[in-house]
């Protein structure tokens, strides 16, 4: 590919044009040759037939017939052919040819002038030549690309500004342009009649600026401290949406969690393919596990009685008759009791012997260990 000089890519070419500028270099053409087509009112088909003309040798006499913006290519082609055709002559005569008078060659040109003029007013009637001179323009709102979301509706010709307003003049927009493909797009306008036309790019950029929607199932939690506290963070999340890309929940990405701190923020966050983000913050409590603490249970029962009020003791009680009976048993923990079942071992050895109480017994630590019956 050619390097194009600075001032061409200043000057505003489309692709097209700047193409047909590059052909020039490519066909041996110099800087002012490519000079007399390289004109911004010159359409890349009108580049095209002046390129080909200077490349066939045309003198400027021969190029200044049809090298206008007002002339469309296809009479533009049309002079090119018939002055081409003119031309063709045996080598030896060209020759020949340009050893005579310079003044047979101004004649020639004047002959293939009027042939030219004459053919266009045979070919073209009044309408056609108004047509062919006829003034064509389109302009947009703006020069810049146009930004638009993805997903939303797009109508182009809401980006014109003006155009030439013709009954012969027809204005044709360029296909529908799909807002769910990402990325740069180049919409082609163009204005023509029945002679000529013009055409005009606009650059359009769909985008999409709008974040993922990141849920949780819930924003706050408490858990319990022990010796090997774990705490999942994907276990919480409950959603991660994209417009663009859809489900974005494997995506999501968590913020370490320590186990020493007893208040902390866990932050979830996700990013789409285009670089929006969303945040979501799960406030987290550790706290100790509770110990529960069993009930100081001191119970007494007292003696039964018979209707006369006299104590009535079990018959295998000892005792009974005035002796006394010393109650001095232990439920251990250590031996297989719990904290239930030491209990009821207790009351159901007391109710043997009338009065008795069933003690909880502590260590030094104040931890529970069993109970001591006693009366």
């Amino acid at each position: 590919m050619i390097e194009l000089p600075k001032k061409y890519l200043e000057q505003g070419f489309s692709t097209f044009q700047k193409k047909e500028i590059e052909l020039g270099f490519q066909h041996g053409l110099d800087e002012e040759q490519v000079d007399r087509y390289a004109k911004i009112e010159f359409d890349n088909l009108q580049m095209k037939q002046i390129r080909l003309a200077i490349e066939d040798g045309f003198s400027d006499v021969q190029l200044s017939t049809f090298s206008r913006s007002e002339i469309d290519w296809e009479m533009m082609e049309h002079a090119r052919e018939n002055i081409k055709n003119g031309n063709v002559i045996d080598e030896t005569k060209i020759a020949d040819l340009r050893r005579k008078n310079l003044k047979i060659v101004f004649i020639i040109t004047g002959i293939l002038i009027v042939l030219l003029l004459g053919g266009m007013a045979f070919f073209f009637s009044k309408d056609s030549l108004q047509q062919l001179f006829q003034k064509l323009e389109l302009s947009f709102i703006t020069e810049k690309p146009i930004e638009i979301e993805y997903g939303s509706g797009f109508n182009p010709q809401d980006y014109i500004k003006s155009y030439t307003k013709d009954k012969n003049v027809e204005l044709v927009l360029p296909n529908a342009l799909d807002t769910t493909a990402l990325g740069k797009h180049t919409l082609t306008f163009t204005l023509k009649n029945k002679k000529k036309s013009i055409s005009k790019e606009l650059e359009v950029d769909v985008v999409d600026k709008e974040s993922p929607v990141l849920k949780l199932k819930q924003y706050s939690l408490t858990l319990e401290r022990g010796i090997n506290t774990t705490f999942s963070c994907k276990t919480y999340i409950q959603s991660a949406n994209d417009n663009v890309d859809g489900d974005l929940t494997k995506k999501v990405e968590c913020s370490k969690f320590d186990s020493n701190k007893n208040q902390q923020e866990i932050q979830y966050s996700v990013k789409d393919s285009s670089g929006n983000s969303s945040k979501e913050i799960l406030k987290l409590t550790l706290k100790e596990k509770e110990v529960v603490k069993p009930e100081e249970k001191i119970v007494y029962i007292k003696t039964p009685t018979n209707a006369k009020g006299h104590p009535i003791y079990p018959k295998n009680a000892k005792g009974v008759g005035g002796t006394d009976i010393t109650l001095n048993k232990y439920f251990m923990f250590k031996d297989g009791y719990t904290l239930d079942s030491g209990y009821k071992a207790c009351v159901l050895e007391g109710s043997k012997y009338g009065a008795y109480t069933c003690s909880p017994l502590k260590d030094k630590d104040g931890i529970y260990t069993g109970y001591h019956l006693t009366n």
